[in-house]
């Protein structure tokens, strides 16, 4: 099933997006839609512009995750691994809401930049 954000997309001309677990390989159009979501470093407190970003799978594709908006986000390189350190974890919830919990149990959030139009958080869900 294609979500709704891969459809709005889609007729946006950005085309393909979900690739589910066939490949974690990126594509320049889901990193495009992950940009006019994300715009940067999607962890809490970080405003690294896309441009110095990696994408990141929340749930990683050895663990069944799939390549697709929904279980994607924008991370600078420093919080990428971060991420990937043993006690590190992330959830990207259905609204584009990120909850990352660190080692010591504290949660952090961050929810995709507001004010210029984007579409309805109801397309970020899967």
């Amino acid at each position: 099933m294609v979500s709704p954000l891969a459809s709005a997309l889609w007729r946006w001309g950005l085309g393909r997006l979900d690739y589910g677990t066939a490949t974690r390989s990126i594509s320049a159009n889901l990193f495009n839609a992950l940009v006019v979501r994300d715009r940067h470093c999607r962890f809490p407190g970080c405003d690294r512009p896309a441009s110095w970003t990696d994408v990141h799978h929340v749930v990683h594709v050895h663990d069944g995750g799939p390549t697709c908006p929904s279980n994607t986000c924008l991370l600078c390189r420093r919080h990428h691994r971060r991420l990937h350190r043993p006690g590190w974890s992330a959830d990207l919830k259905a609204d584009g809401e990120l909850v990352v919990t660190d080692p010591a149990a504290r949660v952090l959030t961050s929810h995709p930049p507001g004010d210029r139009a984007r579409p309805p958080p109801e397309l970020f869900a899967a």
